[in-house]
């Protein structure tokens, strides 16, 4: 039953041994592994682990009737896909073993379903009943608790049971997952040890993996059954107020769905025509015409028909002239769901212009980007949002090349031209789109446009801009990092500081009584001082992290700041063969900001950027107003070594550095002074281009 095991578990000595090497290991004395498999093994240490008393059940623990009625009716798709597996076995089982127990139990481990045989079933002291608890901490190592456990089938034979009550019996176990991968239950066959048939295990896993598949049968209908009814809502009210009557036919051919605009133009409501087959409807609406149910043929040929004209029969036995469309629902090419008929009195044409106005003032009052384009690429539909989110002009846009309009939106993250390259729509997916050197998230979903004909128009856009949601997420994530630093800060320093300090008093005393000859020892205690020094930093990092000081906000110009340090770096910055240029906006409003902790980040990211560029380059100070977000934008600019993605990711975790003597202390405090002004930091980069960091501020009322 185990590929790489030999050792024959039915053979009496084969038992006797694994039996002994059982009260060894009980007795916490070596055991011989040689007939212990090491499944067995894990199974008994965690047995040994949780009191397992070796003897017999000494634990028992019981759904009430309320729970078992419960946790069947949670699981009755599960029971009943395994019902007629179980009546197949159950049946061998009557005329193979006299003694015989095959249960299937939920995920928790309690017995959901037990047959067994007649003299189990009888015995007032048999545990094995629905309800009845059999994880590894009650019942010890049996198929079904150590299956729980690993998610994986096993079996145990004889004296392999940890529980000496079990070691009549021969147990197989396997999992049943659902459409998820959850485990959501496990099924176990158990017969006397002494007849152990060779094909127990492959069945029970065989068993296991049907019922598994039953599951997600069930569930993926379940799912498909939610979609059309779901379908069926969405349709309801995007169409119940268009001024166009709308029908929708199931697959089966019944009518399901009326719009209001249907049911004013007929004067039936949904209620008197619900169910209603194809045919049913076109003899109560056209009782002129003889051509049958265009439902039935759409049905059968899979086909569209456009622009047929009928005279429909009102309720009140007035005739009225119509046009209708017929279209086959779709959920894939090979799956017909339904028809869809659009029609419309022929008198309400102004209804449908006035719908396409509707239509044109709906796009441009919504707030998400509405983009679409043509076969060629050339913007056919840019809203107004669009206009202010993308900083284009729509009326210049219309009829250019989507590339040309917006060059800096990278080709993997334009749905709309990749949905016209593979032909396919694209739902919910994350892009990015650089805009003036900001980059900007959104959530978008594409789809390809047909023409009522069935001529390919091109490809329209949806975008949500998510910009803000994902800054707050990373914010949140960078004050959970630094929450936890804090905390450890705080226990950190007080347990060090007192021990330099005794360190520092010492080096200094011993230092007082060296004489002029002990110039090497004198040099030690130079370096002993240094690095003291060192750690006094890194705590002094800490203590900001664990309690940081509120900023001493007043309302200054950061232009005047960044000069400030861009002063300061210059020095530095020339040993190193680096040009420091400042690019800042005269206009730039000023900020509500701490001078002198503003400095400090600045600082910090600008030695950092020096440190990145090792054989020379340009650092750039850059101030950018955001008129639509009432902030003031820092960029410090590298053309340094850059950092990968995961570098990125790890930014501003304490103790991660780029620098051979850094800490990474020095970004984990410039975020949380960031922070404290309301503030946030954004990082671009890539290896051997450099890095952006963008500090993002309220600009002050």
């Amino acid at each position: 039953m185990s590929g790489s095991y030999y050792v024959n578990l039915e053979d009496e000595n084969v038992q006797e041994q694994i039996a002994a090497q059982k009260d060894r290991f009980i007795a916490g004395l070596a055991i011989d592994k040689f007939f212990l498999r090491p499944e067995v093994l894990q199974s008994w240490q965690r047995c040994k682990e949780m009191n397992v008393n070796c003897k017999k059940i000494t634990r028992k623990r019981l759904y009430t009737r309320q729970e078992l009625e419960e946790a069947i009716n949670k699981n009755k798709d599960m029971l009943r896909a395994a019902k007629p597996f179980l009546d197949i076995v159950e049946q061998t089982a009557i005329n193979t073993f006299p003694v015989y127990h095959l249960v299937i139990a939920d995920s928790k481990g309690y017995l959901l379903e037990v047959r067994c045989d007649k003299k189990t079933l009888s015995s007032p002291d048999s545990y094995i009943v629905p309800g009845a608890c059999f994880t590894e901490d009650i019942t010890g190592n049996t198929s079904l608790g150590t299956t729980l456990h690993t998610k994986k089938p096993t079996y145990f034979i004889g004296h392999e049971h940890y529980i000496e009550q079990f070691k009549q019996y021969t147990c197989f176990g396997a999992p049943i997952f659902n459409l998820h991968q959850d485990l959501i239950g496990v099924v176990l066959l158990a017969t006397p040890s002494y007849i152990m048939p060779v094909f127990g295990f492959s069945l029970i896993i065989s068993i296991a993996q049907a019922i598994t598949n039953e599951v997600k049968l069930i569930e993926n209908k379940k799912i498909k059954d939610r979609q059309r009814r779901e379908s069926l809502q969405f349709i309801s009210n995007m169409f119940d107020n268009m001024p166009v009557g709308i029908f929708i036919y199931d697959e089966h051919g019944k009518l399901q769905f009326i719009n209001k605009a249907a049911a004013d133009i007929t004067g039936y409501c949904l209620a008197e025509l619900q169910g209603k087959s194809g045919l049913e409807i076109a003899k109560l609406l056209f009782p002129k015409d003889d051509t049958g149910s265009h439902v039935t043929q759409i049905l059968k040929n899979n086909c569209r028909i456009i622009g047929i004209k009928k005279k429909l029969c009102q309720k009140n036995g007035c005739f009225i002239d119509i046009t209708a469309d017929i279209y086959p629902l779709n959920y894939t090419e090979d799956q017909l769901n339904g028809v869809l008929i659009i029609f419309r009195d022929l008198s309400l044409e102004q209804e449908v212009e006035r719908l396409q106005l509707f239509t044109n003032a709906f796009i441009d009052s919504t707030s998400s980007i509405i983009l679409a384009v043509d076969h060629e690429r050339k913007l056919t539909i840019v809203n107004r949002r669009a206009e202010e989110v993308l900083q284009i002009d729509a009326q210049k846009s219309i009829g250019k090349n989507i590339e040309e309009v917006i060059p800096h939106w990278p080709e993997e993250d334009r749905l709309i031209t990749k949905s016209l390259q593979y032909g396919k729509g694209y739902r919910l997916r994350e892009v990015n789109v650089e805009i003036n050197g900001e980059k900007r998230v959104f959530l978008s979903s594409s789809e390809l446009l047909h023409s009522k004909d069935g001529q390919f128009l091109g490809a329209i856009e949806v975008l949500d801009d998510i910009t803000e949601l994902k800054r707050q997420q990373k914010m949140l994530f960078h004050q959970q990092k630094l929450a936890e630093v804090g905390q450890i800060a705080a226990g950190l320093v007080h347990e060090i500081k007192n021990p330099i300090t005794t360190i520092s008093g010492f080096t200094e005393l011993i230092r007082a009584k060296l004489t002029k000859e002990q110039k090497k020892e004198a040099q030690y205690l130079d370096i002993i001082s240094s690095e003291l020094e060192r750690v006094r930093q890194i705590l002094y990092s800490y203590l900001q992290l664990a309690s940081p000081r509120s900023p001493k906000l007043a309302v200054l110009s950061l232009n005047n700041i960044i000069k400030d340090i861009s002063l300061l770096l210059d020095g530095h910055a020339k040993i190193h063969n680096i040009s420091i240029v400042n690019q800042l906006d005269d206009e730039l409003p000023r900020c509500s900001v701490d001078s002198n902790q503003i400095k400090q980040v600045l600082l910090n990211l600008g030695q950092n950027a020096i440190h990145a560029m090792e054989n020379g380059g340009r650092l750039v100070f850059r101030t950018v107003y955001l008129p639509d977000l009432k902030q003031v934008r820092i960029d410090i600019e590298d053309n340094g070594t850059g950092m990968d993605e995961e570098q990125l990711e790890k930014l501003g975790t304490p103790f991660f550095t780029t620098k051979e003597d850094g800490t990474g202390l020095g970004i984990s405090v410039s975020y949380s002074i960031i922070a404290k002004h309301n503030g946030y930091v954004d990082v671009y980069s890539k290896p051997g281009e450099g890095t952006r960091f963008s500090i993002f501020l309220p600009a002050a009322e």
